[in-house]
């Protein structure tokens, strides 16, 4: 995964190698540690104040390998 394909789908980096998608008003998809053996797949929920209080790890590059395009695409999919 890298920053250019998380940018074309709408992602906003947050912090260096940390993107998110709002998929409503309280829910994102998150990819950090992007092109790093950290990459990870997260969904998050936020407050009324916007800040994150759960996360889900969906992909975890540690466990489960890169993260591909397909797999992305999938949970965007099904949240967005």
């Amino acid at each position: 995964m890298d920053k250019s394909t998380l940018l074309e789908k709408g992602f906003k980096e947050i912090v260096y190698s940390s993107f998110e998608l709002d998929v409503s008003q309280m829910r994102s998809i998150r990819v950090g540690g992007i092109g790093t053996i950290y990459e990870a797949l997260y969904l998050s929920r936020k407050d009324g104040n916007g800040r994150v209080t759960d996360m889900i790890t969906v992909h975890y590059s540690g466990c489960d390998g890169p993260l591909t395009e397909e797999k992305l695409d999938l949970v965007i999919s099904i949240f967005a």
